[in-house]
């Protein structure tokens, strides 16, 4: 009897854990989220945005919580067919669509508080031919810094990326063709816009680096002048699988002097100070960002 109890009890915070993530991810908030919410307010804790100067505004979250590091927080928005899909563990034919992209982005500027987006155009990266043929891309990278990952895999598709808005066009090791289209790309649109995506599944990389470890195929992006490295875990992504620190340690060392950004399994705080521990710059999120697991106003720029 005990023991159907306990299952049964189990099932149950499931489920309503379930529902939380789904009203979030489809933008929906029933009047009783609303009541919940202005029952946690920040004035509870007595800080609000103006006690921290606008040059040092790291989070509310940070402020409350000196214990924790802050971290840039970039919130994800993918999209399929022109519609913002809910990505989990890289099965990209069961994504779920939840909305449209410029509502999400609106929610994640305004709701959330990030100031940087990376938008990964689902259509581009499986079909190059349909890059870039969403408006919304360019509405959004109006709006904020976006991260822009359409299968960037050649010297004129990066520089659409760039005429687009981007701050930086993302290079995916899943569409890139080789490491010389890397180099050329870095070259043709300046380093400081190219960001590698270390694409993985279960750490394993893919594409042209299939065989490799992630840290060689890291080591070797930076020497073609990406400035930052992207290590995304398709098989992580929307799972709250944590992150894989010692993968991400070995990275770390073997590209040093350019941003580190972890995407797939920042499930909270914990992991943020993790990635802060072994010298990370920042995180792609999105599931803890919606659900309100993260804090609002978390983002940090530099």
């Amino acid at each position: 009897m005990r023991v159907g109890l306990c299952a049964d009890l189990r099932r149950k915070l499931a489920q309503d854990c379930d529902e939380r993530v789904r009203c979030a991810l489809k933008l929906e908030g029933s009047r009783a989220r609303q009541d919940e919410a202005a029952l946690f307010n920040k004035s509870d804790f007595g800080v609000d945005t103006a006690d921290v100067p606008a040059e040092n505004r790291f989070s509310l979250h940070a402020k409350v919580s000196e214990n924790s590091t802050a971290m840039r927080v970039i919130g994800v928005i993918d999209v399929r067919d022109g519609v913002a899909v809910h990505a989990r563990g890289g099965v990209r034919e069961r994504y779920q669509a939840i909305g449209d992209p410029l509502e999400l982005a609106r929610k994640y500027l305004d709701d959330c508080g990030v100031a940087e987006l990376y938008v990964a155009d689902l259509d581009a990266i499986e079909n190059p031919a349909h890059a870039l043929r969403y408006p919304h891309v360019r509405t959004i990278c109006e709006r904020a810094a976006v991260w822009l990952d359409a299968g960037i895999s050649s010297v004129v598709r990066a520089r659409e990326a760039v005429a687009l808005g981007a701050a930086h066009a993302v290079v995916g090791l899943e569409t890139l063709p080789s490491f010389d289209v890397l180099t050329a790309i870095c070259e043709a649109v300046g380093s400081d816009r190219v960001a590698f995506s270390l694409d993985m599944r279960r750490g394993r990389p893919l594409g042209i680096g299939e065989g490799e470890h992630p840290a060689v195929v890291a080591a070797r992006a930076v020497r073609c002048g990406a400035s930052a490295i992207i290590v995304l875990d398709l098989a992580r992504v929307g799972m709250r699988a944590g992150l894989d620190v010692d993968l991400l340690t070995h990275v770390r060392h073997a590209a040093r002097g350019v941003e580190l950004i972890v995407g797939g399994g920042v499930r909270g705080q914990d992991d943020l100070d993790r990635l802060a521990g072994v010298g990370g710059d920042g995180a792609l999120v999105a599931t803890a960002l919606l659900d309100g697991t993260l804090a609002r106003f978390y983002n940090r720029t530099r």
